[in-house]
């Protein structure tokens, strides 16, 4: 009987600390450029599982503001230029927003999903494009030939690994300690 209380109890600790554990991890990570330069920014975003493709950084920030971003601007050709996010199980980001610019021809996306569909769109001016509840591999953007395109602030929150099958798991081994207990 008192191991039956204790393995209770242990059970409702382990229900608060998870709880409590998926609040503090799910919190909004924003990718902010204004201090980044050209050495950098290859590995910018590496420990939250973001990698930038095709990118050059700029100084003087989007035209007419004190905004500083990430930069492409094909001459000759249209050039595409992508973010790749982890998509492990355990930090599968939910994308949330990105700031943007764009002088010339608007600029074309697709978003690349992590259940396989991809969604496409074309942006211009600026502005600040948004999903709500979009779990996303890549986003891949097509800048056209004397086209400028800056982003800004990507926002996205990482997953934490569900807080039930923490307790699953602990549940099942507190269930396999109380059987050798009893054998032992």
């Amino acid at each position: 009987m008192k191991s039956v209380k204790m393995f209770f109890g242990m059970m409702l600790c382990l229900v608060v600390l998870a709880g409590q554990a998926q609040a503090a991890v799910s919190t909004d990570i924003v990718l902010d450029f204004e201090r980044i330069d050209n050495t950098s920014i290859d590995t910018y975003g590496n420990d939250i599982g973001v990698d930038f493709e095709s990118w050059l950084t700029v100084d003087v920030g989007f035209p007419d503001s004190d905004i500083e971003g990430l930069k492409i601007s094909p001459r000759l050709q249209s050039s595409e230029a992508s973010i790749e996010f982890d998509n492990t199980i355990s930090k599968a980001p939910l994308f949330k927003s990105l700031s943007y610019y764009v002088t010339g021809s608007p600029v074309g996306y697709v978003l690349n999903l992590l259940s396989g569909e991809a969604r496409t769109g074309t942006i211009g001016g600026e502005d600040i494009l948004t999903w709500s509840g979009v779990f996303i591999s890549s986003i891949v953007f097509t800048v056209p030939s004397s086209t400028t395109f800056y982003i800004d602030d990507v926002t996205i929150t990482p997953t934490p690994l569900p807080g039930a099958a923490i307790l699953l798991g602990s549940g099942l081994l507190g269930l396999v300690g109380l059987r050798r207990r009893e054998i032992i």
